[in-house]
This record gives C-alpha cells, structure tokens and sequence, in this order.
C-alpha cells in the first residue's frame, strides 16, 4: 500500500476528500473490496485531519 499523506491546506484536503469519494461506486462496480476499503480509510483519516484543524 502506497503510503498516504494529508495536505495541510483546508481545501487540498476537501478536494482529495471529494476524489475519493467519487472512486467508491467505481470500486463497487469492480467489486474490490479492497480498494474500496482503502478509499473508505483515507476518507475517515481525511475527515479526521478537516475536523482536528
């Protein structure tokens, strides 16, 4: 797994936030489950990140 990083900037962080979602139904569609787990993770650590700023 590729190692993550999260943008300092407010809204580089609700860009990436946005991406990510958008690859959910994609990962659904290939049902890798996986993936989408992953997605799913940096999602949360993302929001986590938005919210402790």
């Amino acid at each position: 797994m590729s190692k993550f990083e999260i943008p300092k900037d407010k809204d580089e962080i609700k860009r990436q936030i946005k991406a990510l979602q958008n690859l959910l139904p994609v990962d659904d569609k290939k049902h890798d489950r996986k993936s989408k787990q992953i997605h799913q993770d940096e999602i949360k650590a993302l929001k986590k990140a938005l919210s402790g700023k």
